[in-house]
């Protein structure tokens, strides 16, 4: 089994990782009024407002949703930032009003 990465209180960003992983499912709680994005970035700390991200999903107002990766890949070769964003394509941030529930693939997977 992997590592489980898991917000303790609701936030607009989150380092999974702070060196390469690969991720096997990100979920995201969004406690918004509005549409928000996750987004998953190869970064090891939040990158500036328009960063393309690795892997989006949208989220309805109040809603959770799941992206989930059957195989390791090398997707994440520095490491990995959750957020919250307004945008899909690229990084607007949004407000700390998400919850992010990250798994890990094993080191040796």
């Amino acid at each position: 089994t992997g590592t489980a990465v898991t917000s303790t209180a609701s936030e607009a960003s989150h380092v999974i990782s702070a060196s390469a992983c690969s991720v096997a499912r990100a979920a995201m709680q969004n406690a918004n009024a509005a549409t928000r994005y996750l987004q998953l970035h190869d970064a090891t700390s939040l990158p500036a407002n328009g960063a393309v991200p690795e892997a989006v999903i949208i989220i309805g107002t109040t809603q959770t949703q799941v992206m989930t990766f059957v195989q390791p890949n090398n997707r994440f070769s520095t490491g990995c930032v959750a957020a919250t964003s307004t945008t899909g394509p690229t990084l607007t941030i949004g407000g700390a009003d998400a919850i992010f529930q990250v798994d890990l693939f094993a080191a040796s997977a």
